[in-house]
């Protein structure tokens, strides 16, 4: 049985395009990641306050690899976008007059293009004391 030259190669060519289409299909190039950020106190409206310009650093946690810093918009919202990766991200959010929060749990398997945080909430570092000095001469 003799099988043409010409068919064998558009059979190669077929196997190849489906096996590099389903590799495609099952993960994204890049993933989104969200989350809000909130002052942990509740201002006189019994309201969170949103915290603007936090500097969110989104971290590989096993590579312990930066893989992307943003910060919040007016509403504490952030989002970034980053080449894809599967594993376990950490956000280090920080703000000056706040304390820097680490928060983890958002594990990114492959099957989705978008993960969020949960609402994070910083505490304000209490403001340090002055001290009036006299001298003498």
């Amino acid at each position: 049985m003799f099988i043409p030259m010409k068919i064998i190669r558009l059979l190669l060519l077929l196997f190849f395009t489906a096996a590099q289409l389903s590799s495609a299909h099952s993960q994204p190039s890049t993933i989104r990641f969200s989350g809000s950020v909130f002052d942990s106190e509740l201002n006189p409206n019994e309201s969170e306050s949103p915290v603007f310009r936090a500097k969110v650093e989104l971290r590989l946690k096993d590579a312990s690899l930066i893989v992307s810093t943003v910060y919040t918009n007016e509403k504490g919202i952030f989002t970034s976008e980053v080449d894809f990766k599967r594993g376990e991200y950490d956000a280090i959010v920080s703000k000056i007059g706040y304390e820097t929060l680490t928060t983890s749990g958002v594990t990114v398997t492959g099957s989705r293009d978008t993960y969020s945080f949960k609402p994070i909430k910083l505490k304000k570092v209490s403001a340090p004391q002055t001290y009036n000095f006299r001298f003498s001469r």
